[in-house]
């Protein structure tokens, strides 16, 4: 007999391979789920730092700088030198980069949307709060192992 765990993990890879390439089919191939994740997440920041990027990814610094090198060749970000101390770099996004996590996130939500409507309305509010407290505890016990 199959373990929930074993379901858990199979339904979560389907789901996961759906929000990935259906919302990628549109967009740029180059980038993976994890990279589109963090131009997202300096999408959505001010003034972000190259360690900043590291520590989101929980990649280093030397990755994150590779990463920023790559978005900067697709014209999504550009690096911002602080006056006085060359060392420091912040990370602007671009229109391009804004215009690409726009049309990530609707493509996103769309494959999102079409798992939810095929649920009642209740299942679906039910689905959701169950993710909810798995993250939520998730969250907890990783500040709990600290």
């Amino acid at each position: 007999m199959e373990k929930i765990s074993e379901r858990f993990e199979a339904i979560w890879t389907l789901i996961n391979r759906d929000l990935t390439f259906e919302a990628l089919g549109e967009l740029n191939p180059l980038l993976t789920q994890r990279e589109w994740s963090v131009l997202i997440y300096i999408c959505s920041s001010e003034h972000v730092t190259l360690g900043q990027v590291a520590k989101f990814a929980k990649i280093s610094k030397s990755s994150a700088t590779i990463l920023i090198n790559k978005f900067e060749s697709m014209c999504y970000v550009k690096r911002i030198h602080e006056s006085g101390d060359r060392r420091f770099v912040s990370l602007e996004v671009t229109a391009e980069g804004y215009k690409a996590c726009g049309k990530y996130l609707s493509e996103r939500r769309t494959v999102v949307e079409s798992y939810l409507n095929q649920l009642i309305p209740e299942s679906q509010v039910q689905l959701v709060s169950l993710l909810e407290e798995l993250v939520r505890l998730n969250k907890k016990n990783a500040l709990d192992s600290k």
